[in-house]
């Protein structure tokens, strides 16, 4: 057995010689969770464009939202000699794996969007471009506040039964997502802030968040779902309607929005509508705050951050360090982080 075993340890030593000395091929390598996000769909087409104009070569591929699929997909760009991974990770707890790999090959690596621990940009190659997980639902909580508080009182446009407290439903994302966390939580207790320094009574949530998992269809049906459960203002024999749908996208406040509008709710020019909420200032957002439909968004841009990525690969490609002549800097001298910022959007 022992003379069995020293040959396929040094294979294996072999193996991992082989992959550390693979000559790097000059591309990066591009690797997005799911494709049909539509937000991340920005960042894509975007980042493709910049990369264009920077004459960087790379390939893109989509894991549609398997864990499984992208760590293969890692794995074999690392074989085939990548220099540089651009990760945009399935699942937020994979950062460090990844980064392990990537030091293994001497492979400089940047996640985007999707937050990734500390430790998984603790080396001088490794880099994370993102947004503040909290500062979304910090925002969508002042919008809130500004639609909800009137002179001190609440605006009976949304308090539609006037019985003095707004009745709502929360569409999430995964649990320990940092920016679904961040949203849910924020976008509730920065509002409810503002109501009780007004005197006002808390937001009244209706239901346990519900994980459509950033899913316009699943959106939809759960809405759908509440609504028959609840009602909606007006209705006979409820006591506490949906006034108001807060979503941690904006894919799923338009669910929110189908699901009403099979009940002749938020049509453009309606007065019977329900005050929805979402992240991202999509194109179909931002379509459906012109019209009224939705009330508010938060923009993460996603323009902004696709320039950072490719200017950060442009130096790791060139062997340079990552904020080498950009006005980026790091989120703190031990935190190797990019944020880029939100900002709120309503019709007004």
């Amino acid at each position: 057995m022992k003379k069995k075993l020293i040959p396929l340890l040094a294979l294996g030593l072999v193996g991992v010689l082989a992959a550390c000395s693979t000559p790097k091929n000059g591309e990066a390598s591009v690797f997005i969770y799911k494709y049909s996000d539509t937000y991340i769909t920005t960042v894509r087409t975007a980042l493709e464009s910049e990369y264009e104009t920077l004459q960087i070569k790379a390939t893109f591929q989509d894991a549609d939202n398997v864990q499984q699929t992208q760590t293969q997909q890692i794995d074999a760009a690392i074989a085939a000699g990548s220099s540089l991974l651009v990760v945009n990770t399935v699942d937020v707890a994979t950062g460090e794996a990844v980064l392990e790999k990537a030091k293994t090959a001497d492979t400089p690596v940047i996640f985007f969007n999707r937050e990734v621990n500390d430790a998984a940009v603790n080396w001088e190659k490794a880099a994370f471009i993102g947004t503040d997980p909290d500062e979304a639902g910090v925002m969508q909580g002042e919008i809130l506040a500004q639609a909800l508080i009137v002179d001190g009182k609440l605006n009976p446009t949304w308090d539609q039964n006037g019985d003095g407290k707004i009745n709502y439903v929360m569409l999430r994302a995964e649990p320990g997502n940092p920016e679904a966390d961040g949203r849910t939580k924020y976008s509730v207790d920065v509002c409810n802030e503002a109501l009780e320094k007004a005197g006002l009574e808390p937001l009244n949530l209706l239901t346990p968040a519900f994980n459509a998992n950033w899913n316009k269809d699943t959106a939809q049906q759960t809405t759908a779902n509440w609504i028959s459960t609840y009602g909606l203002p007006g209705e006979s024999g409820k006591d506490t309607p949906i006034e108001l749908v807060i979503a941690n996208n904006d894919d799923m406040a338009l669910g929110a929005i189908a699901a009403l509008g099979q009940k002749n709710w938020n049509a453009a020019g309606s007065k019977n509508k329900v005050l929805v909420i979402g992240v991202d200032a999509t194109a179909a957002g931002l379509s459906a705050i012109q019209e009224g439909t939705m009330y508010g968004t938060v923009k993460q841009d996603g323009e902004a951050m696709a320039k950072c990525i490719a200017a950060l690969s442009k130096n790791a490609l060139d062997g340079k360090d990552f904020l080498d002549g950009t006005s980026y800097k790091w989120e703190s001298e031990s935190v190797r982080k990019i944020r880029i910022p939100y900002s709120m959007i309503t019709a007004e």
